[in-house]
């Protein structure tokens, strides 16, 4: 079952019908992506359907074997991209000095 299926019930509670635009269920389907790939998941089939207040389909996900690939996944990686691109320079700024704080 997608991981999106669990909790698009809980934004739909706090902020109604604004988390059914396009845009804001693809932000939450990406940041759940981002999630589960820091925690050693990646994509196993996409397009599954369900039934949702929020979503109608979504992707379920597997653990990544120890021994796999450890690259990055090249579609994680342009996503990650572009949410960066998406922050204000002052979002971007904070967001360096974490990774900075989080790598040293």
């Amino acid at each position: 079952m997608p991981p999106v299926s669990k909790i698009g019930a809980i934004p739909f509670r706090k902020f109604g019908d604004d988390v059914l635009h396009l845009p804001v269920r693809q932000w939450i389907g990406t940041l759940t992506r981002a999630l589960l790939a820091l925690e050693g998941y990646e994509v196993d089939d996409r397009g599954v359907r369900f039934a949702d207040p929020v979503f109608k389909s979504g992707s379920t996900y597997r653990r990544v074997e120890e021994d796999e690939d450890t690259d990055l996944d090249p579609a994680l990686e342009e996503t990650f991209g572009r949410m960066v691109e998406g922050l204000e320079p002052r979002e971007q700024r904070v967001l360096l000095k974490v990774v900075e704080a989080a790598l040293a």
